[in-house]
């Protein structure tokens, strides 16, 4: 008996302690967890029925699920809607991710080919959902098990840029390498004539140090600088008005000390300016968090932002009111570009994904069907290029092709000129 009551007592010594701590832990877990970092999918938004879906979550504690749903957009209001009655607010596809790993990630996949996958509808836009077990949070990609990839991004075309969706174009951003991976380069703007027989760039004075470049109007561009090593008559860090003839106007001097580099300017109705201000020179691994924040300029002050899991390539659009916003990213480690939509006044931030169509319609020009492709030389070694392409997506000609990287291409309002970014050296090299 005693040698049983020692046992006993051991055993519930035992259940008690496992019980306090599960206890322990449900009470430090938050009872609405946020929602992941971010959610990527490979092949990005046009997917191979006969392929393998590659999903990555990031922000996720080691261990932990998450859990994964695809939606279908049943009234094309451009999101899912998990709460919306009737069939849409039924999941297509409803499973616990694989656990994350050291690297506060989850990799899974959606396998078409298996029962499940098999169910999903093909030609129609759906969305895939990752939350945390038991959060009302989650994040959204858009995709699609489809022929055309304009069937995806016709409401979007026509919100932002007008005409049709063409899906004719073969190449852009290739690999990937963006500004903020380019962290040893110093820009400067340049202006070119895309009509010129033989395109030829000018430099526009006191811009070494760029980090974006977008018009104002045919004759004065916004332009913002990041603190760079020492450039003889550079304008100082922030962002700026620049017009084509006359001075220069600080319109918002980056504060001293702060680390959070302006970039991407555009300019909006009512004369405000959106830019992004991000974090830059991370290492690969260090992409969690707030990467980036979306603010506005407007009359002389600058908001607070918008939370970014993301850090912005270009600002390349917005809707007629100026209250939704079209942005293009290069990825967590400049890796898998998309696009973002990101709402002024809401505060939300829509992941969308890329295909090439809808970068074709995002570069072209606004008075005529061509567009200005900025793309990575395919051996890798020869950097950013600039080339002009029609409105089937061919190839007219060169805009910028040399060693050294030409990126980041801005149309003029008239559509007779195009403003760019030009390397003009490394850190550390002959000025």
């Amino acid at each position: 008996m005693h040698g049983k009551g020692w046992r006993g007592r051991l055993l519930a010594t035992l259940a008690l302690g496992v019980l306090g701590a599960w206890r322990a832990q449900l009470a430090a877990a938050p009872a609405n967890p946020p929602p992941p970092a971010r959610l990527e999918i490979e092949p990005n938004a046009i997917q191979d029925p006969s392929q393998p879906m590659a999903i990555e979550v990031g922000g996720i504690p080691e261990g932990e699920t998450v859990r994964l749903q695809v939606f279908r957009d049943c009234n094309d209001g451009g999101e899912p809607d998990p709460q919306r009655g009737g069939g849409c607010a039924k999941a297509l596809y409803d499973r616990a991710s694989r656990p994350a790993g050291k690297d506060g990630t989850v990799h899974d996949q959606i396998d078409f080919a298996d029962a499940i996958g098999k169910s999903l509808p093909t030609d129609t836009v759906l969305w895939l959902r990752a939350s945390r077990q038991g959060s009302t949070r989650g994040r959204s990609v858009r995709f699609g098990l489809v022929k055309d990839p304009c069937s995806l991004w016709q409401g979007v075309v026509g919100t932002f840029f007008g005409g049709k969706c063409d899906p004719h174009l073969r190449q852009a951003l290739l690999t990937h390498r963006g500004l903020s991976s380019l962290g040893d380069t110093v820009f400067e703007v340049r202006r070119l004539d895309p009509a010129a027989a033989v395109p030829g760039a000018v430099p526009v004075a006191g811009t070494r140090g760029a980090t974006g470049v977008s018009w104002l109007d045919r004759d004065t561009l916004l332009v913002t600088l990041a603190p760079t090593a020492t450039e003889s008559g550079s304008l100082a860090p922030g962002l700026w008005r620049v017009p084509l003839t006359g001075k220069p106007e600080a319109l918002w001097p980056l504060p001293g000390g702060d680390g959070w580099v302006p970039a991407a300017p555009l300019a909006l109705p009512g004369g405000r300016i959106a830019f992004a201000r991000q974090r830059g020179g991370l290492a690969a691994g260090a992409e969690e968090g707030t990467l980036a924040y979306l603010s506005v300029w407007d009359k002389g002050k600058v908001d607070a932002g918008i939370e970014l899991p993301y850090r912005i390539h270009q600002l390349v659009a917005h809707d007629a009111a100026g209250n939704s916003l079209l942005a293009l990213t290069l990825g967590a480690g400049n890796s898998r570009p998309a696009f973002l939509q990101i709402d002024l006044r809401a505060r939300t931030v829509q992941y969308l994904g890329y295909d090439r169509c809808l970068y074709q319609a995002a570069m072209r020009s606004p008075h005529g069907e061509d567009s200005a492709i900025a793309m990575e030389e395919i051996s890798g070694k020869n950097g950013w290029d600039l080339v002009l392409v029609d409105g089937r997506g061919h190839w007219k000609r060169d805009l910028q092709a040399r060693p050294e990287d030409d990126l980041l291409p801005a149309w003029r309002p008239d559509g007779g000129e195009i403003a760019f970014l030009a390397e003009i050296r490394r850190t550390g090299g002959p000025p």
